[in-house]
């Protein structure tokens, strides 16, 4: 930036004879605020263009999204395999399943007692729709009541 600002003679003084042309000093930021300014939209319908449709069943539920019955089905089946090992355990070595030292069922009170934080999971476009538009249903039917009961008063 100096070299459009101090005269040409002093450079030639200096013994600098070759330096960028002074429209450089205007273009250089203009094209840096340019893009600083276009860079997010740029990238927004980037974006936008690589979303998918909003009927397309990846947009729903994806290849690693589980259902709530999925994870049901794979939690229950989690724990019939941890009975059934604890009882071939017990059934290969009975001393040690009446020992005070074996966890006899407290992986199962820790799942079950209810203060522990659910696994997550995806919900499906069934529920969505059951908790918005039965809320919204509910909402608009007690809007209705209301207003034939005020219609009703005021006669």
């Amino acid at each position: 930036m100096a070299w459009s600002l101090i005269p040409d003679h002093v450079w030639h003084g200096i013994g600098i004879t070759y330096y960028p042309d002074r429209w450089w000093a205007v273009a250089l930021p203009a094209y840096t605020l340019m893009f600083l300014l276009f860079f997010p939209l740029l990238y927004a319908a980037w974006s936008m263009f690589n979303t998918l449709d909003l009927d397309h069943l990846n947009t729903m539920m994806d290849a690693w999204g589980t259902s709530r019955r999925e994870r049901q089905r794979t939690t229950m089946r989690k724990k019939c395999e941890k009975k059934l090992h604890r009882l071939n355990q017990m059934k290969q070595q009975p001393d040690v399943a009446n020992s005070s030292d074996s966890m006899s069922g407290e992986e199962e009170d820790v799942e079950e007692d209810g203060y522990s934080i659910p696994e997550m999971y995806d919900l499906t476009l069934t529920e969505i729709n059951r908790i918005y538009h039965h809320q919204a249903a509910r909402d608009a039917l007690e809007a209705y009541v209301r207003e034939q009961e005020t219609a009703r008063l005021q006669r």
